[in-house]
């Protein structure tokens, strides 16, 4: 798998890749509930990074980094078609953004999921987080990240 900052001609397809991750989990998408994903380009600039991962041609995953701080940086619209989950997509990704994160000087990573994911809940916990608050419907995971 190919993992790069996205280019204009990929937004599309990436928001669409995203998209039916929650149409999968929420059986509909509402409309202007996402306003970063309406202009990919736009809103991932600065202390915000946005990556597609593409395999044997085809974009397959997604994810995204937001800095919070100087050493603290949000891990977003992690999403793998689902033609592609359980094959190590989502991990190679998870570990590019960590990598990335590491290379812009964050030491710590955090991330939420709705509570009811439960898969997504395991993946993340696998790959050493640890959950540090509980909402009514969220979770919200943290990492040190180790040089």
């Amino acid at each position: 798998m190919n993992i790069s900052l996205i280019a204009e001609n990929q937004a599309e397809t990436a928001k669409d890749i995203v998209l039916q991750g929650f149409k999968e989990r929420f059986g509909t998408i509402i409309d202007g509930l996402n306003p970063d994903l309406d202009d990919i380009l736009a809103y991932y600039q600065k202390d915000k990074y946005f990556y597609v991962g593409e395999y044997q041609g085809k974009l397959m995953t997604t994810g995204g980094i937001i800095f919070e701080s100087q050493t603290e940086c949000r891990l977003v619209r992690m999403s793998v078609l689902s033609p592609y989950r359980r094959l190590g997509f989502g991990r190679a990704m998870l570990s590019f953004l960590e990598k990335e994160a590491l290379k812009r000087n964050a030491s710590t990573v955090i991330l939420e999921t709705n509570k009811e994911w439960k898969d997504a809940i395991l993946f993340y916990e696998k790959n050493g987080y640890i959950p540090y608050r509980k909402e009514a419907e969220r979770i919200h995971f943290r990492k040190k990240l180790m040089a």
